[in-house]
């Protein structure tokens, strides 16, 4: 059934175990085990995010879209575990502009655009801190704001 899937846009889960509060010191490195594919490698992802966090200075404190993050959903539900949507981050930037690219050549993997706007998100969802405001990486400034404020809106709605 999976098979007949077509990804229209990407959607990465990162599953993060809520834990108490105390459990985490101030200042303590935060470590995370990215388990994914070609949309995560391509770019870079956890590169971008890591310098977003070391830019912002921030301490840390714990259609077939749908589908995607169903799927997604399921599992991270069944572990207590935190989504980071950044399919629906995307999904808002080309709603903003319907001409935007976000896919390399071969209409499967991300550009450093896309990358990007996946990046504010995580970096979001890591720090539950908006990503509006923070450097422009690998992409326009004008792209930057524009990613900065999908992935803070579609997180702030829950979508």
């Amino acid at each position: 059934m999976l098979h007949n899937l077509r990804v229209l846009a990407p959607a990465i889960a990162l599953l993060l175990p809520h834990a108490a509060p105390r459990a985490h010191m101030a200042g303590a490195p935060l470590r995370i085990l990215w388990v994914g594919n070609s949309y995560t490698y391509v770019n870079d992802l956890p590169k971008i995010i890591t310098q977003l966090a070391e830019s912002s200075k921030v301490d840390r404190r714990p259609a077939a879209e749908d589908t995607i993050v169903a799927a997604y959903g399921a599992p991270g539900n069944a572990v207590h575990a935190q989504l980071a949507l950044a399919g629906r981050a995307w999904m808002d930037v080309i709603a903003q502009d319907p001409a935007v690219e976000l896919y390399q050549n071969d209409g499967s993997h991300p550009d450093p655009q896309g990358s990007y706007i996946a990046a504010c998100v995580f970096y979001e969802v890591l720090f539950d801190r908006s990503p509006v405001g923070l450097p422009a990486l690998g992409v326009t400034r004008a792209e930057a704001r524009r990613a900065q404020q999908a992935a803070h809106k579609v997180l702030a709605l829950g979508k």
